[in-house]
């Protein structure tokens, strides 16, 4: 099935406030894309979701959350920018790239609002399922310093040391993946050790999935709205 996928979707937020936060977002995502075709997907198209920032204040000031310190040209040559220079190291063709913008589309037009019908929190993941020979493959002498340290902290049962380390390995192993000498497989099983840790301890607020209606009608279905653009943000 690995050659049915074509897409790529990811969604950093729709209010970045500097094109320096957007690029090194699209870096990572288009670092994905190229992973992706390595392992043999039909790779054509990078949909990054979004992410143009509105000037609310009037500012426009890239440090603050209520504005934006770039135009649609800068937001799409920064864009474009960082997808063509991971296609061309890794000498991938580039994709189409689409953008759905739809905080700068609606939200000046509109507001929408329905009822969180219920929410799932999510499960700790079990540590067999977490495969630490296969963490260990490829890691820097940094990183691999970072796991000892941390299995180290964790017989202890030190907590705070146990989050440090496994934080700090996390941001390394990202990093190598930007840099192009880490796989996909183990930064996803890295990023699987991290939340094992940080949930375990508790040191992170779980995220819950809510679940909305996003439906009209409750009769007939809404396919008037396939296709639109909505801005969606919780209010409680």
């Amino acid at each position: 099935m690995l050659d049915c996928l074509q897409l790529l979707h990811f969604h950093i937020g729709s209010q970045i406030s500097s094109t320096d936060l957007l690029q090194e977002g699209v870096y990572e995502a288009a670092q994905i894309y190229s992973e992706l075709v390595r392992l043999g997907a039909n790779m054509k198209v990078i949909d990054i979701g979004g992410s143009l920032g509105i000037n609310y204040d009037g500012s426009k000031s890239g440090n603050s959350d209520l504005s934006v310190s770039y135009g649609l040209e800068e937001y799409a040559s920064a864009v474009v920018n960082a997808i063509r220079v991971v296609c061309d190291r890794k000498s991938i063709k580039h994709p189409i790239i689409c953008s759905e913008s739809g905080r700068a589309i609606v939200s000046h037009n509109s507001i929408l609002i329905f009822e969180a019908m219920d929410a799932a929190a999510p499960k700790i993941p079990a540590i067999n399922q977490v495969n630490i020979p296969f963490i260990m493959e490829g890691l820097s002498e940094d990183a691999r310093a970072d796991y000892c340290n941390l299995s180290e902290a964790a017989m202890r049962h030190d907590n705070e040391t146990c989050l440090f380390y496994a934080d700090q390995l996390k941001q390394r192993c990202v990093e190598q993946f930007k840099e192009g000498t880490l796989g996909i497989e183990q930064l996803g099983a890295v990023d699987g050790l991290f939340d094992l840790v940080t949930k375990t301890i508790g040191a992170s607020e779980p995220v819950r999935t809510y679940l909305v209606n996003l439906s009209v009608f409750s009769s007939i279905a809404d396919s008037w709205s396939i296709g639109q653009v909505f801005s969606i943000v919780p209010i409680h």
